[in-house]
């Protein structure tokens, strides 16, 4: 089993690991994001396991969407819960609590688990409160589609390595947890994101970075960094000066990158998409159809 440096520290005490808990399983994750570079979280799914989980007080918050079709979970210890789940439905449970489980119709989850110190950064950096001021509500089967939505796109992505974009994974996961706050927290109802900036001359900076690195992995705490700024203040700053999220904008220069490579060049499809840091030539075309409405081969043949 592949273990995640990030998920071996030491717990807090009376707790356990995401990795020690699913130990217990009764079977194995299909999909696991160890090693795919999701800072501060993990994704695991599993089909088919038992329908009767012991929970115990985990020291990461975690996301449970719902999978393989409606069911009723009842969920025993501290607040006793009956609830009707439908697909893609999420059940959230803060940090140190524990539970026991049963699920009464078809078993599949995926659970995203999160590094509290990586959620408070984002209500201090993203909401502008104290992190010691805001706390987590818990919920099971609760109809949330822009969360689930989200990670759906985080599972997505995972299940194709070779169409993965480490920004576009650091993306999604960032806009997760701020909906998440949003929609299930005690920030206050009129609590909204901060308004961030970016000054231009380290706009410029970021621009010059990606386009000197467009054949280079690029994560979103390298151009945070370039920025002076952090990761999460880096991401709406950035969109808001730009029109952008962090990662399309690198799709659209490396799809710039890529016209004029194959006027020129003369390279093949597969030699593009490497030269321009796709991860592959079914990335590549993927990609360029989005940005242009075409294909890379067509788009040479008429050019």
């Amino acid at each position: 089993m592949y273990v995640d440096a990030a998920y071996t520290m030491r717990t807090a005490a009376g707790t356990v690991t995401p990795f020690a808990w699913d130990r217990t399983f009764s079977g194995y994750p299909d999909l696991c994001s160890a090693g795919a570079g999701l800072p501060g979280a993990l994704l695991r799914r599993w089909t088919g396991t038992a329908s009767a989980m012991e929970q115990p007080p985990l020291d990461h918050h975690y996301l449970c969407q719902h999978l393989g079709g409606a069911k009723r979970v009842v969920r025993r210890g501290g607040a006793a819960i009956c609830a009707d789940a439908d697909q893609g439905s999420i059940s959230l449970i803060p940090t140190g609590t524990a539970y026991s489980w049963k699920t009464r119709g078809p078993i599949g989850f995926a659970h995203l688990y999160l590094d509290p110190r990586m959620v408070d950064r984002v209500v201090n950096e993203e909401f502008d409160r104290d992190p010691r001021d805001i706390e987590l509500v818990d919920c099971v089967g609760a109809s949330l589609p822009l969360i689930s939505a989200l990670m759906s796109g985080l599972v997505a992505q995972l299940q194709i390595p070779s169409f993965a974009s480490r920004l576009l994974l650091d993306t999604l996961l960032h806009n997760l947890v701020v909906q998440l706050l949003s929609e299930c927290s005690t920030l206050t109802g009129s609590s909204s994101p901060a308004r961030h900036s970016i000054a231009p001359r380290r706009l410029r900076r970021v621009f010059e970075y990606i386009d000197t690195n467009l054949a280079s992995e690029i994560a979103l705490d390298d151009l945070a960094s370039v920025a002076g700024s952090s990761r999460y203040h880096f991401a709406r700053a950035f969109r808001d000066a730009t029109g952008l999220p962090p990662y399309r904008y690198v799709i659209h220069r490396r799809v710039d990158a890529a016209k004029g490579l194959l006027i020129e060049d003369g390279l093949s499809v597969a030699e593009v998409a490497e030269r321009c840091g796709f991860n592959s030539a079914a990335q590549f075309t993927a990609m360029f159809r989005q940005v242009l409405g075409t294909s890379p081969g067509r788009f040479r043949r008429e050019h």
